[in-house]
């Protein structure tokens, strides 16, 4: 009978003391910029601390006019390299950026927000379905396609 209580008594204090001992667990990686928004759109605004895309669209005309990718990254905490690669309807590279470094302190940002653009020439023929995508260190992170018309 002894034998049984102090095996309950014993259970008993495991179950109560279990619950005052808490574990924290270190994250195995370190934290990576997300690409939280990528958008094509035909204007940006400078809204304060960050830029805001406007009119937003996948089809855009053939006049002249600018045509934006906007990007934004979240969570930042080390340098970042960008780049923007442009192709065209016969899928030849129309236009690539210049790398742009943000972040060279490597301090943590919230948000960072960037664009490209590219003014498609009148002149030519340009209307179909075009691509871009946005490169991180090098590597493809994101892309999309939109119309020209």
């Amino acid at each position: 009978m002894r034998e049984k209580w102090i095996i309950h008594m014993a259970i008993a204090c495991l179950l109560i003391l279990s619950g005052c001992i808490t574990f924290k667990i270190n994250s195995l990686s370190s934290p990576e910029e997300v690409v939280f928004e990528m958008e094509l759109c035909s204007k940006i605004e400078d809204a304060g601390e960050l830029l805001e895309p406007l009119e937003i669209a996948s089809e855009f005309p053939q006049d002249g006019r600018n045509i934006y990718c906007f990007i934004s990254l979240m969570e930042v905490s080390r340098e970042v390299r960008m780049k923007w690669k442009w192709y065209s309807p016969d899928k030849s590279l129309y236009r690539e950026s210049e790398e742009v470094i943000v972040n060279s302190e490597g301090v943590y940002l919230e948000e960072i927000t960037a664009y490209d653009k590219i003014t498609p020439d009148i002149e030519k023929k340009w209307q179909g379905r075009w691509r871009v995508a946005v490169l991180i260190d090098g590597q493809f992170k994101v892309g999309k396609s939109f119309w020209i018309k």
